[in-house]
């Protein structure tokens, strides 16, 4: 397991703080993509956040990983090998379970 992190800056001569670290499981590549307030990141899953409040939460984890991603507003494009895969985030959000059923 390795630690992704996230760092934040306002002005491109500020020094970037520190804001989260997050642990992703992977096994040789890794590779992310942020669009406003949605972070993908690519490890052994797919592993997508949205910002709240100022801190990334985990909202999606897709259970295949990809060697890339494109992300535009809440579509995502992924490939893996010469094949490409299009994901609507709110979409898949919905799709989830929020509650397990009593």
């Amino acid at each position: 397991q390795d630690d992704s992190f996230i760092y934040h800056r306002e002005e491109t001569n500020q020094t970037p703080v520190f804001l989260q670290q997050f642990n992703i499981s992977r096994s040789e590549y890794n590779s992310l993509a942020l669009d406003g307030d949605i972070l993908v990141i690519g490890g052994d899953n797919t592993h997508i956040f949205s910002e709240k409040n100022g801190n990334w939460e985990e909202t999606i984890t897709l259970d295949l990983p990809y060697d890339d991603y494109q992300l535009s507003g809440r579509s995502l494009l992924a490939t893996k090998g010469n094949e490409v895969y299009a994901f609507n985030i709110e979409d898949c959000a919905q799709a989830m379970p929020t509650q397990t059923p009593s």
